[in-house]
């Protein structure tokens, strides 16, 4: 199960390294007008992304996991979780900063968007943060404790 734990992992890496444009877009076009011109709420935006993002996945996890313990299929629990990590890694991945220029990309995606340079600083900053620090970890200890655990 370690193997297959490591090969979903990367997958999920690179599937959300790929996918991040388009979630960024998908995501922050229909958000950032519920901003208008607030720095703040579009700082809480990109929190309450992140935030409900993750807890969302960890719902699932958990249910995945229920459900596994109840069919006696132990690897229907990483299934379901490698499922939802195809929607989880995007989100997390198009937070965070991964060029010298910090949130450069982010803040380009959120100008076209129509955010004001305030917006878009305060949103990439506040995701990333909230990227880096919950959400990275999240999505790499979950499949890891489903699939090892006994």
């Amino acid at each position: 199960m370690a193997v297959v734990l490591v090969f979903v992992l990367l997958f999920q890496l690179i599937w959300g390294h790929t996918q991040r444009v388009r979630f960024r877009t998908a995501l922050w076009r229909p958000l950032l007008p519920v901003a208008r011109d607030s720095t703040l709420r579009a700082a809480l935006l990109a929190l309450a992304l992140q935030a409900e993002s993750g807890l969302a996945y960890l719902a699932v996890a958990v249910l995945g996991a229920l459900a596994a313990d109840a069919l006696g299929a132990p690897w229907l629990a990483l299934a379901v979780v490698a499922l939802a990590g195809l929607l989880y890694w995007p989100v997390i991945t198009m937070a965070v900063p991964d060029k010298s220029t910090y949130y450069a990309e982010v803040r380009a995606a959120l100008a076209a968007a129509g955010a004001t340079p305030a917006q878009q600083r305060a949103a990439a900053w506040t995701g990333g943060a909230a990227a880096l620090f919950w959400g990275l970890p999240l999505a790499l200890t979950t499949p890891a404790v489903l699939a090892l655990a006994p």
